[in-house]
């Protein structure tokens, strides 16, 4: 192993380290969307949207972000260990026989290896950590929602009115959130309107 084939390996670590996190980054943090202009009679409701700018939606960004930059504390310390140790031994390379220089270059090659592997699990574990928050926040039943017991929004009694018009059902004006919440499915199963995950 020379060291032109570690440096290779380093600089291929630094690279996996360096996107995993900020690929993270990007992921949590949602571009802001602009719908036009207003039109009368119409409401629309991004339910990505509604999460994000929640008090609960923002504390999970922002502990997604943390959890991210400790991650990349974490491999970027082991990194520079691994770099500092390479610059060492490609300075010793003279004074070294080539028994001890290819001994100690293959043990930090495992090193690296382990840390290239280290960031690809590091990436699944952040991937799949903010899947599941997303998923907890969007699929929560009704009956267990805080306010659930609170008056049907104004965006749920535009939208559940719609749906009742064309499904051609009678709309209830006293439903709580939790209650509009379960009529809007039912509607958009009945109607084919949309989805869950797009009301």
């Amino acid at each position: 192993m020379t060291m032109k084939t570690l440096a290779v390996g380093v600089c291929a670590a630094a690279a996996a380290i360096a996107t995993a996190p900020a690929a993270f980054a990007q992921a949590a943090a949602a571009p802001a969307m602009s719908y036009g202009a207003p039109i009368a009679g119409l409401c629309t409701l991004s339910i990505d949207e509604a999460i994000a700018s929640s008090t609960v939606g923002k504390y999970v960004s922002t502990r997604l972000q943390q959890i991210g930059q400790q991650v990349q504390a974490e491999l970027t310390s082991e990194k520079t260990s691994i770099d500092n140790e390479a610059r060492t031994l490609d300075g010793q390379r003279q004074t070294l026989d080539q028994n001890t220089f290819e001994q100690r270059a293959a043990a930090l090659q495992v090193r690296q290896n382990a840390l290239e592997r280290k960031a690809a699990i590091r990436d699944r574990e952040l991937q799949a950590t903010q899947q599941q928050a997303e998923e907890s926040n969007t699929k929560k039943n009704p009956d267990d929602w805080t306010t659930g017991g609170e008056r049907m929004t104004g965006a749920q009694r535009s939208y559940l009115k719609t749906l009742c018009e064309e499904a051609k059902e009678a709309f209830d004006e006293n439903l709580t959130k939790a209650e509009a919440s379960k009529r809007i499915d039912e509607l958009q199963q009945k109607t084919g309107r949309g989805t869950a995950q797009n009301r």
